[in-house]
């Protein structure tokens, strides 16, 4: 059997279309079950799919770790490439930076030290930000890590 689906403008005195257009509304009132398999590699896309948004969903959620979330607003694995960055990284992930529980003030603006003042909100260190996001970090993979390294940040 062979069956050719084709749209046809309803109500332009096509022969045998009134009679086609009256039998699919009553079909739409009958219930009907089809049933069709679903391969493994769509299960398994689909299954990925739904796990990612939740991993989103939960990550957004979250209450502890806003500042790493500002760094890194989407879930995911990320993939470093060099050990050595992963000190750093992770004190950041964890925001066990030295000046964490610092009571200092900042030499350029004299509001608190924070690892977020220094990254973003300092006015005397924006050049340094900028010679960073230029020149560096096309080399390092922890821009590429922290996207958000990469842009204008002055929202935070």
């Amino acid at each position: 059997m062979r069956v050719e689906l084709c749209w046809i403008p309803a109500h332009c005195g096509i022969q045998g279309n009134e009679k086609a257009d009256g039998e699919a509304k009553l079909g739409l009132d009958r219930e009907h079950t089809i049933q069709t398999r679903i391969g493994k590699t769509e299960i398994k896309s689909i299954i990925n799919k739904k796990m990612k948004e939740e991993w989103q969903n939960m990550w957004d959620r979250e209450t502890k770790g806003k500042f790493f979330r500002k760094l890194v607003p989407k879930a995911g694995p990320k993939k470093i490439k060099f050990t050595r960055q992963l000190e750093p990284l992770n004190r950041l992930r964890m925001g066990t930076t030295r000046y964490k529980h610092a009571n200092r003030e900042c030499g350029y603006c004299r509001k608190k030290v924070t690892t977020e003042h220094i990254l973003f909100q300092c006015p005397g260190l924006v050049m340094p930000r900028n010679y960073l996001r230029n020149n560096m970090c096309r080399q390092l993979p922890c821009c590429t890590f922290f996207p958000n390294l990469n842009s204008d940040a002055s929202h935070y």
